[in-house]
């Protein structure tokens, strides 16, 4: 049997108050803009997420 709600709140897993130090990320400027830890999506990367249709080679 999965707990509910007040179950959650009463084991302190669940909370509608959020912390003091909580902060939303702003984005970037340029959407286009890369930061220091991310490198650009690449054809392969598109075909793994299914945004890109798989490349057929002939044989």
């Amino acid at each position: 049997d999965l707990p509910g709600m007040e179950e959650l709140k009463g084991a302190g897993l669940l909370s509608t108050r959020m912390p003091s130090n909580f902060a939303m990320p702003v984005p970037p400027a340029d959407p286009d803009a890369l930061t220091e830890d991310e490198d650009a999506l690449t054809d392969i990367d598109l075909e793994e997420l299914g945004l890109l249709t798989p490349r057929v080679t002939e044989e």
